[in-house]
């Protein structure tokens, strides 16, 4: 009698909890990752240097290996991966926009991806803000180092300058905008 109810509670017990455990993972998996998730498994052995989600998808800006490209990208959840367990799990799109790094103040581009996002580096520690220039009107945003991304409003314009500000609202650095690279 008692091996049998062992038995009985080993045969349901055991794959209940693990499909229990399965579908919660799974469930987890359609949430976005966390920051330090994509810094230590997405971004292709580079440097995460900004992450931000809109309407539910995961943006990311990474320096690339070999340290010449800042990236911009966002993440898919990929529904059959080829993780074991096969499960989803979010992946990079391959789909990026590159700015060249420098090793300027600070440096920006825009992109045209889920709305226009600017996707840039700051290597100064002073910088604390960046404007955009969008029509004749300048927009204000926190960035910090080593990097930022942000998404502009829409004026039916594109941005064309760049400044970066100091504590003191005083200009560190400026630039004109200039598209990224697309690959």
């Amino acid at each position: 009698m008692k091996r049998r109810r062992a038995f009985l509670l080993l045969v349901v017990a055991v794959p209940a909890a693990l499909v229990i455990a399965a579908l919660a993972a799974l469930q987890s998996r359609d949430r976005p990752p966390s920051r330090e998730k994509v810094a230590t498994d997405l971004v292709l052995g580079g440097e995460l240097i900004a992450y931000e989600t809109w309407d539910g998808v995961p943006h990311v800006v990474f320096l690339d290996p070999g340290g010449t490209w800042i990236r911009l990208d966002h993440l898919k959840l990929d529904r059959v991966s080829i993780e074991l367990p096969p499960a989803p799990a979010w992946q990079l799109s391959g789909d990026w926009y590159s700015l060249r790094r420098t090793d300027d103040p600070a440096s920006a581009a825009f992109a045209r991806d889920d709305g226009i996002e600017v996707l840039g580096q700051v290597n100064s520690s002073e910088i604390v803000a960046l404007e955009v220039l969008l029509g004749r009107d300048w927009h204000r945003f926190d960035v910090a180092a080593p990097g930022f991304l942000v998404r502009i409003p829409d004026t039916g314009e594109l941005p064309a300058q760049y400044r970066w500000l100091d504590r003191s609202g005083r200009e560190v650095w400026s630039v004109e905008a200039e598209p990224p690279l697309r690959n």
